[in-house]
């Protein structure tokens, strides 16, 4: 129960950076915050799947 809740957060996260991406429009800019966001969020859901190993 607690995973599902832990993708729902992640999951709003995703489409609200697609959201700001797209009010920005398809600049360099918003390419580059897109970017940074994915690698935060494959960076926290890395480390969530190995604590989860861990426990």
């Amino acid at each position: 129960m607690e995973w599902i809740r832990f993708w729902l957060d992640v999951r709003s996260f995703v489409e609200a950076a697609f959201e700001a991406v797209a009010f920005m429009g398809a600049t360099l800019p918003g390419l580059l915050m897109l970017l940074v966001t994915t690698a935060l969020i494959g960076t926290c859901v890395t480390c969530e799947v190995r604590q989860r190993r861990r426990a």
